[in-house]
């Protein structure tokens, strides 16, 4: 998913993120229906294997083992307490440009701590990967010296 794409900068608005909840396995008689999702700043991002995972827009947090008794902004608050798009006291259509151009400041911070994370997680799969062909190719010399 590109977070600097236009299809991301749309995800402020609510009615675009209630549309990514299609399939969202919790509907009525639940607290974390697709609405208060999406009110919450939840997109659905959904996988074979869960389907009941849920991403911030904003912060990028991703959620997943909801309960029908989960509030999704309860869980928000909880598992990501500095994600300012929850903790905004008004409606992103009455923030003024000044507000918006700040928290968009704000929201690449978390994009760019999320990739730093990605690279970070890459150069360990790198080093693994390197430390196994190492250990693997003395091992073989072992055996060849010993063979011989």
């Amino acid at each position: 998913m590109d977070l600097s794409s236009d299809d991301q900068t749309k995800m402020y608005f609510y009615e675009n993120r209630l549309q990514t909840f299609v399939g969202w396995p919790f509907e009525e008689g639940c607290i974390c229906t697709p609405e208060n999702m999406a009110k919450a700043g939840f997109i659905h991002t959904p996988s074979d294997n869960s389907p009941d995972i849920a991403q911030c827009f904003f912060c990028l947090k991703e959620l997943e083992g909801w309960e029908p008794e989960d509030d999704p902004e309860k869980e928000h608050k909880t598992h990501s307490p500095t994600c300012d798009f929850i903790l905004l006291k008004k409606t992103v259509d009455s923030l003024t440009v000044e507000e918006f151009l700040k928290l968009q400041k704000e929201r690449q911070k978390f994009i760019i701590v999320s990739m730093n994370s990605l690279t970070d997680n890459l150069v360990t799969l790198f080093y693994i990967e390197l430390y196994t062909i190492h250990s693997v190719s003395k091992q073989l010399h072992s055996l060849q010296q010993h063979k011989n």
